[in-house]
């Protein structure tokens, strides 16, 4: 099996998507087709800005490969002087290849990636710029997003003058991410304590079913499904990863115990346990929205390994054959590489598509490096 995580990861995704989105300017362009050429869309995000610097970082320090590190350096040279707003702060929210910005949003979910981008950047590149630049936007991130009962606002225009009315908690998983990132990475080991106040603040948001709402109001009370409410099946994987990933780097140890919580709730409400994989989202009743995508298979599989390897939980291999069979039936290209984005799609459909501003295959490394 490490076999077919080493190909996925160092033939068929990383060289793919650097030959496909690099460019001259440094902007990384995620849109692809099925066989890995541009679709036409000439932008980018911060999140796929640097959910592809982490990509890249990573194919460096796995192969030494010197083409790797020039797209991490040309990618971090535009995200500074393209997306970096210097007379509010923060990172905009999209730009296009000639370097015009074209959606100047504040938005919670780019901050933390930009904070995670540049930790993986500076790990590869030594440059102590990219240091200063991830810390000063984790000031940013204090100063305007941060609330004061701990949670974080999800997003604002660009002078931070007005708000988002809901709350989300997949930008505070991600900025938990990041913090996680700059102590693993040797940035700012300081950081964990931080990453641990954000812990606390999700783990006091589940009920006592272990389940996480995904959105909320201003206030961090759910909202009803009539208005959005609904759980994410994949992010209780991201979480029982974190949760544990946290605790290897000096987290408190309670934390492998909710982790272990998020990931029993997962796999007893989202393994289809007649086809394999995980399926999307539920209703706050335990419905099952039947959907399952492509990330999702991802986050199940990296955070099933994690615990069966890291902490010994062998009952969980059953579920972590099954999901791994589902994916390589439903989800790999075996003519082109790589994933689709949506499981065993209609010829010439979107689903067919390997990038998009939302799909850079950053789950796909992530679940390939932990297993690795």
């Amino acid at each position: 099996m490490n076999n077919w995580y080493r190909t996925l990861l160092l033939e068929q995704t990383l060289p793919r998507w650097q030959a496909s989105a690099a460019t001259g300017t440094g902007l990384f362009l995620p849109h692809l087709d099925r066989r890995w050429r541009q679709t036409g869309k000439t932008f980018g995000t911060v999140v796929s800005q640097c959910r592809l610097l982490y990509n890249f970082a990573c194919g460096y320090r796995l192969t030494g490969v010197q083409a790797y590190l020039d797209a991490v350096e040309s990618g971090t040279n535009f995200l500074l002087k393209r997306f970096r707003d210097n007379e509010h702060g923060g990172w905009y929210w999209a730009c296009s290849l000639d370097g015009a910005v074209i959606d100047n949003k504040k938005d919670c979910y780019g901050q933390a990636f930009a904070l995670f981008g540049l930790c993986h950047a500076w790990s590869v590149l030594h440059d102590d710029r990219l240091k200063q630049e991830a810390l000063h936007t984790w000031e940013t991130i204090r100063t305007w997003f941060r609330e004061p009962n701990g949670g974080f606002i999800y997003h604002f225009d660009r002078a931070f003058t007005k708000a988002a009315a809901e709350r989300s908690q997949n930008p505070v998983m991600h900025l938990f991410e990041a913090l996680l990132a700059a102590v693993d990475t040797g940035l700012e080991p300081g950081l964990l304590s931080e990453a641990q106040q954000v812990g606390r603040f999700i783990l006091d948001l589940r009920d006592s079913t272990n389940r996480l709402p995904e959105v909320f109001d201003s206030n961090w009370k759910l909202l009803p499904e009539s208005r959005g409410g609904h759980c994410n099946i994949g992010h209780a994987f991201e979480w029982a990863f974190l949760l544990s990933k946290g605790s290897i780097l000096g987290l408190p140890a309670s934390f492998i115990d909710r982790g272990r919580e998020f990931l029993d709730y997962g796999t007893s409400i989202g393994l289809d346990r007649e086809k394999g994989g995980i399926f999307s989202s539920a209703s706050y009743d335990g419905t099952i929205q039947r959907k399952k995508g492509w990330w999702e298979q991802c986050e199940a599989i990296r955070a099933l390994q994690h615990y069966v390897s890291r902490r010994g939980a062998d009952n969980l291999q059953p579920a972590l054959e099954s999901c791994i069979e589902y994916v390589q039936d439903a989800f790999i290209d075996l003519e082109y590489g790589g994933w689709y984005s949506e499981p065993s799609p209609r010829p010439g459909s979107p689903g067919e598509y390997k990038g998009s501003e939302w799909k850079m295959d950053y789950h796909v490394v992530g679940m390939c490096i932990e297993a690795l």
